[in-house]
């Protein structure tokens, strides 16, 4: 009888822990870069059934997950998506509307217009994804992916502060390609959420090429050290 009351609260601790780990959680992330060509990693995993959505907030403004306001003036935001092993798999530099109405359904609310610029260019992207872990890139636009993989780097990095060349921008850096004076100079702010997902957590910054081989290595260590332990 025992055993069976012991089986039984296993049981039962199991399903609950289970049936908790299976809420899908939201994530909110903001900060600022000291110049242009810097990237910021995220880790986040996925549980396999939840539609996750990744949207960024700092160019026109609006409100995180977590409450936090910001107002509109930072610059043009990249996220850029890769799965556990570094592949790349998606990337978004100006969100759809209908993605920010989906994902302000969830929580936030984002994709709006800037009215000094008259244009819209904060990111937003949604996928079911296979249950793991993923990273999220963050860059200023035009520093895209290089490659198929994360450890290819980032078209402007090591390029300083790039977007002084896009216009009239007295600021030397963090410029916009609207190119509508005085409001092409941006923030060095950047603000995003993770939505739908089991966990996120920052992974740091990136400023140099070759150190972000080195991190994307690092991240995928872990991965291989669990799957030589299954074998």
């Amino acid at each position: 009888m025992k055993q069976l009351v012991r089986s039984t609260i296993a049981g039962l601790a199991l399903s609950l822990a289970s049936a908790a780990h299976a809420v899908p959680m939201n994530f909110s992330f903001q900060g600022t870069f000291t110049q242009d060509d810097e990237v910021q990693l995220f880790n986040f995993t996925a549980d396999g059934s939840s539609t996750v959505y990744v949207v960024s907030y700092a160019y026109g403004g609006g409100t995180q997950a977590n409450g936090t306001v910001h107002a509109r003036g930072g610059f043009d935001t990249i996220l850029t998506l890769f799965d556990s092993t570094g592949a790349f798999v998606t990337d978004n530099d100006d969100g759809a509307s209908a993605c920010f109405s989906a994902a302000a359904g969830i929580a936030g609310s984002g994709g709006n217009l800037d009215p000094d610029t008259g244009v819209m260019y904060d990111t937003c992207f949604s996928a079911v994804l296979s249950a793991g872990m993923y990273t999220v890139a963050v860059t200023q636009y035009d520093s895209f992916a290089n490659g198929p993989t994360l450890a290819d780097g980032f078209s402007e990095q090591g390029n300083g502060n790039f977007t002084a060349t896009l216009g009239n921008c007295t600021n030397g850096q963090f410029c916009d390609v609207s190119g509508v004076d005085p409001f092409n100079n941006r923030t060095n702010v950047w603000a995003y959420d993770i939505l739908n997902v089991a966990s996120a957590d920052q992974v740091g910054r990136v400023p140099e090429p070759g150190t972000l081989a080195l991190l994307a290595l690092g991240l995928l260590l872990p991965v291989a050290a669990r799957r030589r332990a299954r074998s």
